[in-house]
């Protein structure tokens, strides 16, 4: 990444997980928080809402592997089991010594939701943004199916890796002033970095291998938990296109403790669009 994709207040690191090397920002003290982004962005996502953390917090940003600056090894196991697992092993290789907060969005998401679901005693507390287990299946939203194609893929993230992600934020976002060319362009320069468009494939053809125990908890009703062991704020865009506010609404009756807060006016990326509002439930719940 460039300079362009730092984060004020924090210093650019390498953690050794298991030999691949996590590119991550840290900085300020007090109780640990640890940041994880989504596709198609990276840690930088989180740079308009890590100052105010900086007050309270030691705030950890890495990029996730495969994407930013971190490792993309070609063999490796890319996808939500493995980030499950090397989360807690990134966590304590960098230094965090006990329990942490944990906020994720997207893909960051999908990890803090098995995590608060299946390790609570690691987390003091946690933060989902824009995605709930109901949305944790290969059936929707429409692009993870275009991700599996046979070739295609391939071919329109080698041909035009910016025009492609340049309508994925177009679409995905409520507010369009968000994604400025220069925006869009930090992006793109870490998607086109070698190895990171193979790793995104490699990530969304993984939900194959959650596809049978995805749908059976859809049949059964149990795909969302009804309690969490650790204090949870689920903040959701109300005009998310991909993961409809619907689901929200959803997750609020069926896990009455958690803190659902939808985050108006923002689409898929609350913290870059809307990020006051994300500013104001963080300084409250963090």
């Amino acid at each position: 990444m460039s300079r362009e994709s730092d984060i004020p207040g924090l210093e650019a690191v390498s953690v050794d997980v298991d030999g691949v090397r996590w590119h991550c920002r840290v900085g300020g003290e007090g109780p640990p928080v640890v940041l994880l982004h989504g596709w198609p962005e990276t840690g930088w996502t989180f740079r308009h809402v890590v100052p105010s953390l900086l007050r309270k917090r030691r705030v950890y940003v890495p990029d996730l592997p495969g994407w930013g600056a971190s490792d993309k090894p070609a063999d490796y196991p890319y996808g939500v089991p493995d980030l499950v697992e090397k989360v807690p092993l990134f966590a304590r290789a960098a230094g965090i010594d006990g329990r942490f907060a944990l906020v994720g969005h997207d893909w960051g998401a999908a990890a803090a939701i098995f995590l608060t679901l299946r390790r609570p005693e690691i987390l003091e507390r946690a933060v989902w943004i824009n995605l709930g287990p109901e949305l944790l299946s290969p059936f929707r939203p429409v692009h993870i199916w275009f991700m599996n194609l046979p070739l295609l893929p391939e071919r329109v993230l080698a041909r035009r890796p910016r025009g492609y992600l340049e309508r994925i934020f177009r679409w995905w976002a409520a507010d369009g002033t968000a994604f400025g060319p220069d925006v869009i362009d930090a992006y793109a320069a870490a998607f086109e970095a070698p190895g990171a468009r193979e790793a995104t494939l490699r990530y969304y053809r993984s939900v194959r291998r959650m596809a049978a125990k995805a749908l059976a908890g859809r049949l059964r009703g149990t795909a969302t938990p009804r309690q969490v062991k650790v204090p949870l704020l689920v903040l959701w865009g109300d005009r998310d296109p991909i993961a409809p506010i619907d689901d929200a609404h959803a997750l609020a009756r069926k896990i009455p403790s958690a803190i659902v807060q939808p985050i108006l006016g923002a689409g898929h990326f609350p913290q870059e669009e809307r990020p006051d509002q994300v500013i104001r439930a963080f300084d409250s719940f963090l």
